[in-house]
């Protein structure tokens, strides 16, 4: 058989700081991103707050040297689900750190923000995610892919000047592997060619091939060797390092690390 990408395991092992980490990762309901490219620094979060709460917004801080202060809010134009939202990436910067993109989990949609030189923050556009239950997201260039934990899909958009703009091809949209559950995190590899998901529930980690103009393969599935594999990212290699929330020694968490290669025809 012939496949065109896989993930391999490179190591897998648990470590205590590492371990509680993963932890954290498990139980939080948002994530930070960081503007490195504006001065102060500025850290950012969603709060997932529903419709009852207020709706959707980006929380924003800056960073001191050994604290942060929160300086303002920002609201999403979209409803979160109000209690954790039990994923990692679920906000991302994109076009060096001048937009920030943001999952709106209870309304199906995706908010594009304008980051100013303050670190303050512009809304710009709120569109369809291409799916149900959109919990995380990542950008490489103009291409965005969301992944929505609703129907377990990958789906594209473009990031413009004004916004937003779901892909209409029908090969935009990927479904997860059969027997994918509790998908986590979406991420495109540091080339940009593929896009890796995680998925807890399974312990099973998907990989797609992803074009210039945003046309998916069909998902390649790899069994992950540390268990419940949650948040992940990259290292000087372009090798992911994934969180796994379970399987370390004595009921701790651990990290595994893999490697993405092409397969040759057998």
């Amino acid at each position: 058989m012939s496949l065109r990408h896989a993930i391999r395991t490179a190591s897998a092992r648990s470590a205590g700081v590492i371990g509680a980490a993963a932890l954290t990762l498990v139980a939080g309901a948002t994530v930070t991103a960081h503007a490195e490219s504006y001065q102060p620094t500025v850290l950012y979060t969603q709060s997932n707050d529903d419709a009852a709460q207020g709706g959707n917004t980006i929380l924003a801080f800056r960073a001191q040297s050994d604290h942060v202060i929160p300086f303002a809010s920002f609201a999403t134009g979209g409803d979160g689900t109000g209690s954790a939202l039990g994923s990692q990436g679920a906000l991302t910067l994109a076009d060096s750190g001048q937009r920030l993109i943001a999952v709106n989990a209870a309304s199906d949609a995706v908010s594009a923000f304008a980051v100013e030189a303050d670190g303050s923050l512009r809304l710009l556009d709120t569109a369809p995610s291409g799916g149900s239950g959109p919990i995380s997201v990542t950008a490489w260039g103009r291409l965005v892919e969301v992944l929505n934990a609703g129907d377990s899909s990958v789906s594209g958009l473009w990031l413009d000047g004004g916004g937003l703009h779901p892909l209409t091809a029908a090969d935009a949209t990927a479904s997860l592997s059969a027997g994918a559950s509790s998908p986590e995190q979406v991420s495109f590899t540091p080339d940009g060619r593929r896009l890796v998901v995680t998925e807890k529930g399974s312990s099973t980690i998907d990989t797609f091939t992803v074009d210039a103009s945003g046309r998916l393969g069909s998902a390649v599935t790899t069994p992950a060797t540390g268990a419940a594999p949650y948040g992940f990212g990259f290292d000087s290699r372009g090798d992911p390092v994934v969180s796994d929330a379970a399987g370390g020694p004595g009921g701790t968490s651990a990290v595994t690390t893999y490697k993405v290669e092409g397969v040759a025809s057998a």
